[in-house]
């Protein structure tokens, strides 16, 4: 999770989830005929928007590996303290990133039975 770009928080880890879920969701209502061309175009749309996400982030990382390069983090002698030392922090990063959106998604799944959701749902529309 890295603050100031857009799509590394939480809401764009929960945009890539949602979106590569969605042609699984489109091939089950396809088989069930409950799907249509309009729906399968809303899909392509949201993956081609992931594929830019996704596109943007790696030449964000392959630009920040040239910058390290250049400032003689990743010599050519090996492995680079410092660079070890950023590659670590990264996947720590992810970790916590996707232990975060679980945690939020338990906590919301766990509040759908709590007695206040319960009474909200039994009340008359």
């Amino acid at each position: 999770m890295t603050v100031g770009i857009p799509g590394t928080g939480l809401g764009g880890l929960f945009y890539f989830l949602l979106v590569a879920f969605m042609p699984f969701r489109e091939l089950y209502l396809t088989a069930r005929r409950r799907s249509s061309f309009a729906r399968w175009r809303s899909v392509g749309f949201h993956l081609l928007v992931l594929a830019g996400m996704l596109g943007v982030l790696w030449a964000e990382a392959w630009l920040l590996e040239r910058a390290l390069d250049v400032f003689r983090l990743g010599g050519s002698g090996g492995a680079h303290p410092a660079r070890e030392m950023l590659l670590k922090t990264g996947q720590l990063a992810a970790i916590a990133s996707l232990a975060v959106l679980g945690a939020l998604l338990a906590a919301v799944a766990a509040l759908r039975f709590t007695p206040l959701a319960r009474a909200a749902r039994q009340r008359p529309a």
